[in-house]
């Protein structure tokens, strides 16, 4: 098959939404099928480049910071990326395309649909599911929903990272079906340290390790706020925060206000390819977020091995098990979080136990699994007959 995957994010920009656009167009490409991307031109990036057997178009786009892109510069890529994928079209005549969000790529999947019937699918990621981030889109979600449920309608599929995520968007059009799949995660990549066992004694400082944008939906400045009851424990501790954002003025003024300066460090924005050596390196990790989809870091850190205190909220819900591998404990509550971090943080063995389990979970989420899901979807997709609208 051919398939033509549209994300307005591919490395090294973007996020989650990133990642998983690239191991899934990696992995159908190692199945025997072509993969082309159109995506954002960023910077001085090339227009186009082959990255392990994968084409990556990028067109130019209005666009300001690396992780992040406003609604503005999301339009800009739906009008690129459209007039683009005519003159693509006409040239490599895909089988299919696969939208990563509903907005922006999924309208351009809907318009190259009614124009030239090539059949879509579009992965839900998130916050492109109305009511995920009320906090940031309340207006736009109001505005915008309407048209949301007329790209899932006409959607061969429309796939939800996770179970609750499926529940967020079943709330929006009770009509629509929704079929799950999952993010995955490279095992082969992102596992233990190979003397990880030597390290499981006994440690004087625990290494805690949060991983996100510096955004509020995240959820750091809850993770922060719950920091001072857990320092009443003397259990030393030290919390590596990676990512950047428009937040990270406000978290580091209550990292000042609470005298964390000691304990708290913020490492800024660190290459993908880097993030392994934290994993490691780390003892525990956090998710503070009140939105999820399918949190790649959880993956992530779940396969090199580590206990995760998370909040309740899909993706974290499918991956903690309360108590097994970690805690789930209520999003925005500095309270829960620091009874969960005082609670790990004073038992070597039950961090020792979570690992395991981690590690025994994590079996069930592997790439090459999710791959597969993929490829017979888009092959049922090929023989389902669209939806008259």
């Amino acid at each position: 098959m051919k398939i033509l995957f549209l994300n307005y994010e591919f490395f090294p920009i973007g996020g989650g939404g990133s990642t998983v656009t690239n191991f899934l167009a990696e992995g159908i490409v190692k199945k025997g099928h072509e993969v082309h991307l159109i995506t954002s031109r960023y910077k001085n990036l090339p227009l186009y480049e082959i990255i392990k057997g994968v084409y990556i178009h990028r067109v130019k786009v209005v666009r300001k910071h690396r992780d992040r892109a406003s609604i503005f510069e999301m339009l800009t890529y739906i009008i690129s990326a459209f007039f683009y994928s005519k003159k693509f079209i006409k040239k490599e005549t895909p089988e299919i395309i696969h939208a990563f969000f509903v907005v922006p790529s999924g309208v351009v999947a809907y318009v190259l649909y009614k124009r030239y019937k090539i059949p879509y699918i579009v992965y839900l990621g998130g916050s492109d599911v109305p009511g995920v981030d009320k906090d940031r889109y309340g207006i736009i979600y109001n505005i915008i929903t309407p048209f949301i449920k007329i790209i899932w309608n006409t959607a061969m599929y429309t796939i939800a990272a996770s179970e609750g995520l499926k529940e967020y968007a079943q709330k929006v059009d009770t009509k629509q079906r929704f079929t799950v799949i999952p993010n995955g995660v490279d095992l082969s990549r992102f596992k233990p340290q190979a003397n990880k066992k030597k390290k499981d004694t006994v440690k004087e400082t625990i290494k805690l390790l949060a991983i996100g944008r510096l955004i509020p939906r995240k959820g750091f400045q809850y993770l922060l706020q719950a920091l001072p009851e857990v320092l009443k424990t003397k259990k030393k501790f030290q919390l590596d925060i990676i990512g950047s954002g428009p937040y990270q003025n406000e978290l580091q003024r209550i990292v000042k206000e609470h005298k964390l300066e000691s304990y708290v460090r913020f490492l800024g924005l660190v290459e993908y390819e880097q993030l392994l050596k934290y994993y490691q390196e780390a003892d525990v990790l956090i998710n503070a977020s009140y939105g999820e989809g399918m949190p790649l870091v959880v993956l992530e850190a779940m396969g090199t091995g580590l206990p995760i205190i998370a909040t309740k909220v899909p993706g974290n819900e499918e991956l903690v098990k309360h108590g097994v591998n970690g805690y789930l404990i209520k999003a925005r509550d500095p309270q829960e979080m620091a009874d969960a971090l005082i609670e790990i943080l004073a038992s070597d063995t039950l961090r020792i136990k979570m690992r395991k389990e981690s590690l025994k979970i994590i079996q069930n989420y592997s790439w090459d699994r999710i791959v597969d899901r993929y490829i017979t979807l888009y092959k049922k997709s090929l023989k389902k007959k669209p939806l008259k609208k």
